[in-house]
């Protein structure tokens, strides 16, 4: 199937490669060469690209609405034979014919379509409810089933058919949900089989008991029928892998107890042994699960239940070990993570002063320069009526200008210490996560 596929997609490169390529770049190695002449014709021939194409639609849909493939072809064929001549589609719709007949072929060789049992069970179809061969068939299931009911149960069966056949049945019980297609079609989409019957076999009389016990048991066994042969063939493999030429003298109970602790290794782990915990097999043990039981009981088991209880309860000391340490150290990075916090809206607002600063420092500035500069026009004029004034201005300015200077300082500093602050609390705080990791090492 995946060489189909394969040459559907290369299809255009394999035409380049030996009708473009070859030609032209390499003459002597296809002259004459049957195969190359052989490849060549098949590339060529319109019918080889729909026999493809043909095919891989098979493939695709073999096992999606079986019945339906024999009634059309996929787009992709359609639009190929359009490409044909009326003898390529001759050739073509043969070919076609000869792979169903060999497909019916197959399939009447190799479906149990003489079967009885399968054709009687199709009677439990919803649809087939009220059919009027239901009684009888029903009946026969009943006996086919080696061993499982009784002469009298089997009488029974035809009574309870009989009154599941007139029962009122509710539609969702059958109906999952309706709905529009991309086409606008309304579609139905109906519930598994073993929902319906679970839905009818739930059905109790007025005094509470089942209305179908018979019909029930034998529903029950129909509906575990495996469709295929692969868990026992699978079990036979787990069987082989068990019981090896070295352990050829265990016991039915010790193979059932390994078989079972593999099945709860599957169920809890994953299939990985290293996922079931101590704490699983000792619940199961505990809660009497039945393959643990059927093994035989002796002083080694008994001992080897001992140390894994002792292990698990020391699993749990530590754990719960474990988690005390989580907390405390949770508990004080939150202390410190508030305190770093804390000291980080400290700097910030320091950082807004000291852009405060500055402004105020621009503002002073500019007043020095104003001073100096009503002082120097004074001096070149020779009127010293504006010295007075550009004296005081300096003299502000510059007092201004010693305060915000003073003031810029301890807020550098201050913001040094507080960046001590925090550099002391992360060392801290490492100092502690490293004290911490060491003490559960060594735990």
């Amino acid at each position: 199937v995946s060489k189909v596929f394969l040459l559907i997609a290369q299809w255009e490169i394999l035409n380049e490669y030996f009708l473009v390529y070859l030609p032209a770049n390499d003459k002597t190695q296809i002259k004459e060469n049957k195969k190359y002449y052989s490849i060549k014709s098949c590339l060529t021939s319109h019918v080889s690209g729909t026999r493809l194409l043909f095919i891989s639609y098979l493939c695709r849909a073999i096992f999606d609405k079986f019945l339906t493939i024999f009634q059309k072809s996929s787009e992709e064929t359609r639009k190929s034979l359009s490409f044909l001549s009326k003898d390529e589609k001759e050739i073509f719709f043969q070919d076609v014919r000869n792979i169903f007949h060999s497909i019916a072929s197959y399939l009447k060789l190799n479906l149990p379509l003489n079967n009885s049992f399968l054709r009687d069970v199709h009677i439990l179809a919803v649809s087939r409810r009220c059919d009027p061969e239901g009684n009888g068939a029903i009946v026969r299931i009943g006996r086919y089933i080696p061993g499982l009911l009784s002469s009298n149960e089997i009488d029974l069966l035809s009574d309870e058919w009989l009154m599941y056949s007139l029962q009122t049945i509710d539609d969702s019980w059958v109906i999952k949900r309706k709905f529009n297609d991309f086409e606008g079609i309304e579609r139905i989409e109906y519930h598994e089989i073993d929902y319906y019957w679970n839905k009818i076999l739930s059905i109790v009389q007025s005094n509470g008991y089942p209305k179908y016990p018979t019909l029930s048991k034998l529903i029950k066994n129909i509906l575990i029928i495996s469709h295929g042969n692969s868990d026992v063939e699978r079990g036979f493999s787990i069987n082989n892998n068990l019981v090896t030429k070295q352990r050829t003298l265990l016991s039915e109970k010790s193979i059932n107890g390994l078989r079972g602790i593999l099945d709860t290794v599957n169920f809890f782990g994953g299939g990985l042994v290293h996922k079931v915990t101590i704490g699983i097999i000792i619940s199961m043990f505990l809660m009497k699960i039945p393959f643990f039981f059927q093994m035989e009981t002796t002083n080694e088991m008994i001992s080897a239940f001992q140390r894994s209880a002792s292990l698990y309860k020391e699993e749990l000391v530590k754990i719960k070990a474990l988690a005390v340490v989580h907390e405390k150290e949770k508990e004080y990075r939150e202390k410190i993570d508030a305190e770093k916090l804390k000291l980080l809206e400290q700097v910030k607002e320091l950082m807004l002063k000291y852009k405060k600063l500055q402004a105020e420092q621009k503002a002073a500035q500019m007043l020095l320069d104003e001073a100096n500069q009503r002082l120097e026009n004074s001096l070149k004029k020779g009127d010293f009526t504006d010295v007075q004034a550009a004296y005081a201005l300096n003299k502000s300015g510059t007092k201004k200008m010693k305060s915000i200077d003073e003031e810029m300082t301890k807020t550098i500093e201050n913001v040094s210490i507080i960046q001590q602050k925090r550099d002391r609390v992360e060392h801290e705080q490492l100092k502690k996560k490293n004290k911490l990791v060491s003490e559960q090492s060594k735990k």
